[in-house]
């Protein structure tokens, strides 16, 4: 669809007179050339207008103006630049600080004296090797973070999946020993990586059966018959997300410590988890339900039950406000999370008694 057409189409669809228009169309054109047409689930040949028009046709027309303003006013967009600026600032902001402080603790020194003698600076460099770094999915970029930190990090310190294999951690281990040239050197620091957080019930939480369930759980089973071999005793576990949620990050770390005072898994019990996250969203940003009438009747009248999917209902809720009722407005440019609200991703895939879903920023679902 050409771009003027589009615009002038649009105009009429949310009731524009000229000055309107012309006071949008600026915003429009840059906001979609710089982040907007860059969303990585548009299919070939689209572009953010042409799907804007379609999200807003399948409002009524006095509600359209309404989505505009939710979109205009609330989105928060990170592009690819955006979140490969996240993964770059990863080891010198928040890995680079834990090896220090790791090594002053083991040699009783200040962390700035780690630079000052060639024993610590060995311990340090020593320390960075015995590092393993895990993707908890393909938002983590490993390949970019190992773009990043050439140098630093070694192609046989990454694993781009959590529930390694035994015979992986063995490979690692083994290229760990041979550049190390220490027949019994083991891995001390796992670092554990993802893009974003946004309840936290993904990485730690308890199914109806008290049974628990995450990936920080898969993570340990899938060590646990190498673990005394790999990693050694007082090995450290953290957990890095790139963008979290304030709320996700606090009910994170309270079940991650309550995992660990109860777990069966002994490579895990008693572990102190270290989560740390980069771009750490403020829940003022967030719509709790409740606090926006008008939004919420919205996100009621123009919404379809039966999307929800057995992965969705582990929220404890429908997702008008969002999984697990988060209250989102950010999407990011390779998939938007389901933490936001449900009208900006969600589609109806068949014929339904409910509204008909058509989303703005189609999400690509990791689970059914």
């Amino acid at each position: 669809m050409r771009e003027d057409y589009a615009l002038r189409y649009l105009s009429r669809l949310v009731k524009w007179n000229e000055s309107k228009l012309s006071a949008e169309v600026g915003w429009l054109r840059r906001i979609s050339a710089y982040k907007f047409d860059s969303y990585q689930d548009f299919v070939a040949g689209e572009r953010f207008i042409s799907a804007l028009i379609r999200w807003l046709g399948q409002f009524k027309e006095e509600d359209r103006d309404f989505a505009y303003k939710l979109l205009r006013e609330h989105i928060t967009f990170l592009s690819a630049a955006e979140i490969q600026h996240l993964v770059r600032r990863t080891v010198p902001a928040h890995f680079r600080p834990l090896w220090v402080q790791r090594v002053a603790q083991e040699l009783k020194i200040a962390p700035y004296e780690v630079w000052a003698t060639k024993t610590s600076v060995a311990a340090y460099e020593r320390l960075v090797r015995r590092s393993l770094f895990v993707g908890l999915s393909d938002g983590a970029r490993m390949d970019t973070f190992r773009r990043a930190n050439v140098g630093v990090v070694s192609n046989e310190q990454v694993t781009v999946n959590y529930e390694i294999p035994s015979t992986k951690l063995n490979a690692l281990l083994g290229e760990l020993r041979e550049h190390t040239k220490v027949t019994d050197a083991q891995f001390e620091m796992v670092f554990l990586m993802d893009d974003f957080l946004g309840s936290g019930t993904t990485l730690c939480r308890q199914d109806k059966e008290g049974r628990w369930k995450g990936k920080i759980d898969q993570f340990g089973e899938a060590i646990k018959s190498v673990c005394k071999l790999c990693f050694s005793d007082n090995f450290e576990i953290i957990i890095h997300y790139y963008i979290a949620t304030q709320s996700g990050l606090t009910r994170a770390r309270a079940k991650l410590a309550e995992y660990a005072a109860v777990t069966t898994n002994e490579h895990l019990a008693k572990r102190n988890f270290k989560l740390t996250a980069d771009l750490v969203l403020d829940d003022a940003a967030r719509f709790a339900k409740g606090t926006n009438p008008a939004l919420d009747k919205f996100l009621v009248d123009y919404y379809d039950p039966e999307i929800m999917t057995k992965s969705l209902w582990k929220g404890g809720c429908q997702v008008q406000n969002g999984f697990a009722d988060g209250g989102l407005t950010i999407v990011l440019e390779h998939n938007t999370p389901n933490n936001s609200l449900a009208t900006l991703w969600a589609e109806s895939t068949r014929p339904t008694t409910h509204h008909q879903m058509r989303p703005l920023f189609r999400r690509r679902q990791r689970h059914e």
